[in-house]
């Protein structure tokens, strides 16, 4: 976007506020034509009856599928936890090729971008929706979304809110028992954004 400025010959003040109008005209402007990330999978709504616990030791994974090979920007999932103040801060991820194994095709330790703040549901409860920044360019096939570590402000449980969808998910609680269990549970609330 170019701005010429055809007012008084020589006005420096009046060519440098033409300048800066430009450039506010084109900050209000470029974010509308920017597109925005698209759903590639949704594995449903929260139901807000359930949750699995995803930290101090246990680990949750849903599957989802890329019909094509998409760019994933973005990951929306549901957090449940104990007070409205305790917001959920950073979380450990991974998307790999099988159930808590495979091959590990992105992973991080993410701080967690608000979506939506603290909904109030059972037992003076909260689900908060979250996002996870992910860059990861994948090909179109079947894919493992793993996340466990997460921490919230007041350092206390946390918990993967159940959608029953499509997905197939299975807990893992090994680190605080003296035995190792993965088993499968209902699949959690969660949806994947990017471009195809």
């Amino acid at each position: 976007m170019q701005l010429t400025f055809t007012g008084i010959v020589g006005c420096r003040m009046c060519e440098r506020k033409a300048i800066l109008a430009g450039l506010l005209l084109s900050m209000l402007v470029s974010p509308a034509l920017v597109a925005h990330a698209q759903t590639l999978y949704n594995n449903g709504s929260d139901t807000g009856t359930y949750a699995w616990q995803i930290n101090f030791g246990y680990s949750v994974t849903d599957s989802f599928v890329l019909n094509r090979p998409a760019q994933v920007d973005e990951i929306v999932l549901s957090i449940w936890d104990a007070d409205d103040l305790n917001n959920p801060l950073s979380a450990g991820w991974e998307i790999t090729t099988e159930p808590f194994g495979g091959r590990t095709v992105a992973s991080g330790n993410s701080y967690l971008g608000l979506v939506q703040g603290c909904q109030p549901i059972q037992n003076q409860l909260c689900v908060w929706e979250m996002a996870i920044y992910v860059n990861a360019n994948l090909p179109a096939g079947t894919y493992w979304l793993q996340v466990d570590n997460v921490q919230t402000r007041f350092g206390s449980d946390a918990f993967w809110g159940q959608s029953n969808g499509p997905s197939r998910a299975y807990l893992y609680s090994g680190d605080n028992s003296s035995t190792v269990a993965i088993r499968a549970i209902p699949s959690e609330s969660f949806q994947v954004l990017g471009s195809e």
